[in-house]
């Protein structure tokens, strides 16, 4: 009887690991390495990367030192949870200001939707551009997951 529930089962708990979500979040400031104004980490499932440069004249390797906010854009240019993160913003030790895009495979602009729903919010600019900001100091709560096309 065993043997059968073990038979049984077998192929239910081998195919549970397709049932799971990759999730992706910015990454946090210690994950973020930069030389001569190029600065990188490495995503979350390791098949891609987050990409960012500072003007070489503006840093001498100035390390990441916080997380300002994720921004997305939802598809469409309306209300939705699915679309492409614009950029995860950080400041570096002199204060300026460094936009990090998400990278997966070398692609950009990959479709993705928001996950911690509740740490992202709607935002409609003055000229009617709607996006998603999440500005929690924990980069891992501005969390999204690709979407398979």
């Amino acid at each position: 009887m065993k043997m059968k529930f073990l038979v049984a089962a077998a192929p239910l708990f081998f195919s549970m690991s397709s049932w799971a979500v990759s999730f992706e979040s910015c990454p946090a400031p210690a994950d973020i390495t930069g030389k001569y104004g190029i600065y990188t980490a490495t995503t979350a499932s390791a098949k891609g990367e987050w990409l960012g440069v500072l003007s070489p004249s503006a840093v001498q390797n100035q390390k990441v030192v916080s997380f300002e906010n994720g921004v997305f854009y939802p598809s469409n240019n309306a209300s939705g949870t699915v679309g492409t993160v614009g950029y995860c913003q950080y400041k570096v030790g002199n204060g300026e200001g460094l936009n990090m895009r998400y990278r997966p495979n070398e692609s950009s602009d990959v479709l993705v939707q928001l996950r911690n729903l509740d740490k992202w919010k709607q935002v409609t600019t003055e000229i009617g551009l709607v996006l998603y900001e999440c500005t929690n100091q924990a980069p891992g709560d501005c969390a999204f997951s690709d979407v398979e096309q």
